[in-house]
């Protein structure tokens, strides 16, 4: 199953939301739902409706690569390898929450980009 639908031409977005319960190890919609924190028929619209809100995944998601979830590709989590011995906790923490606040600058890009996409589709 690819990224983009064959047949419509857009986005398969129960591809993403197949990703975020693999990668947290939910067996169940439900658990996914509640995970979210909507409701199980809000999520069953956004698997009908083939729409998500993406503010809202990648909020509860930032813990996971945004490459993995739209594309499929990439480690699934965030690299946290990045950091390279720090000296104190001061630093490990500074430098890891500067890693966490540029990869939500970087996915709010995406998401604003995915919602230009979206509006050009419909």
């Amino acid at each position: 199953m690819n990224f983009i639908s064959q047949n419509k031409n857009k986005m398969n977005k129960s591809l993403i939301l197949t990703r975020i319960k693999t990668s947290k190890g939910f067996k169940t919609d439900k658990e996914l739902a509640e995970f979210l924190d909507i409701k199980s028929s809000t999520l069953s619209n956004w698997y009908s409706r083939n729409a998500i809100d993406f503010e809202l995944v990648f909020t509860k998601c930032e813990d996971l690569n945004a490459d993995y979830l739209i594309f499929g590709r990439g480690n699934k989590t965030q690299d946290s390898d990045i950091i390279m011995e720090p000296t104190s906790e001061y630093h490990k923490k500074s430098v890891r929450e500067s890693e966490l606040e540029y990869t939500v600058s970087v996915q709010k890009e995406y998401i604003e980009l995915l919602k230009k996409e979206i509006k050009k589709e419909e």
